[in-house]
């Protein structure tokens, strides 16, 4: 079974193999280096890397890594095109609840975070019960 955060990430990145190869191992199961590493080091590939990596990261771990302000700032037309694309995806295909072999064997802390979160955007009911129930 092909992980989703994994497609999200290949989408985000336009399957450019050399940043897909940057960022994960050769059997691209896991991280190649430390996200804190990876994200640094994107600074060197080009203006645009380090905010496209953040964003893979957070697909990846959940993490809060990337800023939307940086990507509407940072990103060329394609690339922008690309975020939206994975972020889509990543949507659609439920990939915060992923059932890889990867994602079933260690769920990131921050999953039922996000899902808290994501609760509680505006128009959706418990965001709406949320609010009544404070005003």
């Amino acid at each position: 079974m092909i992980c989703n955060r994994h497609r999200a990430i290949s989408i985000l990145f336009g399957y450019d193999p050399a940043l897909l190869d940057y960022l994960f191992t050769s059997s691209r199961q896991g991280l190649a280096r430390p996200a804190s590493t990876l994200v640094r080091e994107a600074a060197l590939i080009g203006q645009a890397a380090p905010v496209q990596v953040a964003v893979a990261l957070d697909f990846w771990d959940g993490g809060r890594r990337s800023r939307l302000a940086d990507v509407t700032r940072l990103l060329d037309a394609h690339r922008y095109d690309c975020f939206i694309a994975a972020l889509e995806y990543y949507v659609a295909a439920g990939a915060g609840a992923c059932r890889c072999h990867r994602c079933s064997q260690r769920r990131p802390k921050t999953q039922k975070t996000v899902a808290k979160r994501v609760a509680l955007l505006p128009g959706t009911p418990s965001f709406e019960e949320d609010t009544n129930v404070r005003a």
